[in-house]
């Protein structure tokens, strides 16, 4: 199966010239915590509901006028939408990401594959299984001084 097959298409993108603020609200529009930055079509970056409250909120930055360039996270991993889906199920285990930003052959963004796409499509319960326990959190810490 192709990548293509299992990527959830229609992707939702942002600006790195949009605000952290705009960010925050097309996620809270489309009940979304990850975008990929595009310019002309292309991958610079991508940005998350974390990136947006660990990068500018905790530092006390203004939402209104932190740009997304300023916050997101420059190294994109992406696949392309041709890939084998098990090429793919391993990138996600290797780079411990849940999430790949998909493109075409040209390197234009198409769509993102998910932990959750591969719950849904995978076969092997067993591969899925092995990605999702390298990208999960591990166990909460407790707080200082709390056994």
């Amino acid at each position: 199966m192709n990548v293509s097959e299992a990527m959830t298409m229609g992707v939702e993108t942002i600006s790195p010239a949009d605000t952290a603020q705009y960010a925050a609200a097309r996620m809270k529009e489309n009940d979304i915590g990850f975008l990929p930055v595009t310019e002309e079509g292309r991958a610079v970056g991508v940005v998350t509901d974390r990136d947006i409250a660990l990068r500018c909120c905790a530092e006390g930055r203004d939402p209104h006028s932190t740009t997304v360039r300023e916050i997101m996270t420059r190294n994109v991993i992406a696949c392309r939408e041709t890939e084998e889906l098990s090429a793919a199920s391993r990138l996600m285990e290797q780079k411990k990401i849940r999430r790949l930003v998909v493109t075409d052959e040209a390197g234009i963004v198409n769509g993102l594959l998910s932990v959750d796409d591969l719950a849904l499509r995978i076969d092997d319960p067993s591969v899925f299984s092995r990605v999702l326990r390298q990208v999960a959190p591990g166990p909460p810490k407790s707080p200082a001084g709390r056994a």
